[in-house]
């Protein structure tokens, strides 16, 4: 049966193909977009954003393929199905292990794709990613930002200017600096510039006033320059977070977080191994016709599985062997569910 299996392989890789690419261009977009915010809160340089963006593909990757698969198998096993394809092969004295091998064969090889991803490719890039990503934040520029009579809100601040006068550091008029915090205060400048020479950038104001305004009787102080440190970005935690590590360096690890993110990745990494069993006997149950509840169930079971891992990972500090099994679950329920529709194909 190697020319059956190949035909089926061959036009499962076809679907899953087009599939991937649709896939991994949605979640990257989704990744883009929330890494656009640091472009238009924080003055980010949007070609560092974009030159990052590669970086994550690794991650992303993990989450495409089990859904490229399902949708690959089912659409593949389904077309065949509807043409009466699957009848004529089983008529030809087909077993049902020959017919559906060639599902289990890709999910197999994808599982084990995900694998290395996960052990060797993807956590390098992730720990890129984060490096990078602080570099931009760092880096942002709030001068960017600023735009004459519009009032700008970053962080604790805020800040307004009548005017700009352009150059290699802009110097803006007549300015109004609003403090938040604790104790919050007013300053009413005649010109503000940010200094970025020192360890830290700075506002720096000429000719104003400071105003605090939860004093007991409100204190004003005429000054010539005054100043005001930016806050820095978030402070590292010291070391990678085990959401960032790889599957070898979480099995090495003790319990708590990490041994919740080992049986996390695990199980993602066999998800393309039971997406693909459960896939290959639903499709076929699809009736000419019933292709729309098809893709409805597939969807669903699609947002359940996701939505159980996000579960999960919410209930790990209460109930954190729960949360492990929780983990395992969804695929659980795949392989259950595939030797329900199998024994319903191929028994009864």
């Amino acid at each position: 049966m190697r020319i059956l299996t190949l035909y089926c392989l061959r036009e499962e890789l076809k679907l899953f193909g087009a599939a991937m690419f649709f896939f991994s261009g949605l979640l990257v977009l989704g990744r883009l977009m929330d890494l656009l915010r640091l472009v238009l809160n924080e003055g980010a340089p949007l070609l560092n954003i974009l030159s990052i963006v590669a970086l994550w593909m690794p991650s992303g990757i993990s989450y495409a393929i089990p859904m490229s698969l399902l949708f690959a198998i089912l659409i593949g096993y389904g077309q065949m199905a509807q043409q009466e394809e699957l009848t004529a092969i089983r008529s030809a004295g087909v077993s049902p292990v020959e017919l559906l091998s060639p599902a289990i064969y890709l999910g197999a090889a994808l599982t084990l794709a995900l694998f290395v991803n996960e052990a060797w490719v993807a956590p390098p890039a992730r720990l890129t990613f984060q490096k990078k990503l602080t570099e931009i934040t760092r880096d942002a520029r709030i001068e960017n930002l600023i735009q004459p009579g519009t009032m700008l809100t970053f962080g604790k601040i805020k800040f307004s200017c009548d005017g700009v006068e352009p150059g290699r550091v802009p110097v803006f008029k007549n300015i109004f600096f609003e403090y938040t915090g604790d104790p919050p205060y007013r300053i009413m400048a005649e010109k503000a510039w940010i200094d970025r020479e020192g360890a830290a950038p700075e506002f720096q104001f000429g000719n104003g006033q400071i105003l605090w305004t939860e004093a007991e009787k409100y204190l004003s102080v005429q000054f010539q320059s005054a100043a005001y440190a930016l806050p820095p970005p978030q402070p590292s935690t010291g070391g990678a977070r085990p959401k960032d590590l790889g599957i070898l360096e979480l099995w090495a690890m003790p319990g708590g977080a990490a041994r919740f993110e080992y049986h996390k990745k695990m199980a993602l990494v066999f998800a393309p191994f039971f997406f693909a069993w459960f896939a290959a006997t639903l499709s076929m149950l699809i009736k000419r016709g019933n292709r729309v509840l098809g893709f409805m169930l597939t969807l669903g079971v699609l947002a359940g599985y996701y939505i159980i891992l996000a579960l999960a990972g919410a209930s790990r500090s209460a109930a954190p062997d729960g949360a492990l099994l929780m983990v395992w679950t969804p695929n659980l329920i795949l392989l259950t569910l595939g030797y329900f529709f199998y024994r319903l194909i191929f028994v009864f």
